[in-house]
């Protein structure tokens, strides 16, 4: 996906397990090279500390910065995270 790409409904696509529409690491970083998503200075992972690890390697040839604001946290609590992040982004956009 793009960077500016809006995932249009539930994102069910997984490193570890075997669902259908499985990407695998090498693939991601296949993306990363073919993409030029090196590029950005800065690329946060929203997930578990493996995805996290993951994307570190896949971008490990890059100068990315590779942010994981929430590793560490169980997904609920990641997901309640993200939503109050939304929720301040949007209202401190309302007062501007």
């Amino acid at each position: 996906m793009q960077p500016d790409f809006v995932i249009p409904r539930d994102y069910d696509v997984t490193f570890g397990k075997k669902p259908s529409g499985q990407m695998s690491a090498q693939e991601l970083k296949r993306q990363v090279e073919k993409q030029g998503l090196g590029n950005y200075a800065n690329v946060t992972v929203l997930g578990s500390s493996a995805y996290v690890a993951i994307v570190r390697d896949s971008f490990s040839s890059t100068k990315a910065k590779i942010k994981a604001p929430f590793v560490g946290h169980r997904i609920g609590i990641q997901m309640a995270l993200i939503k109050k992040f939304l929720r301040d982004e949007s209202s401190q956009g309302r007062r501007k």
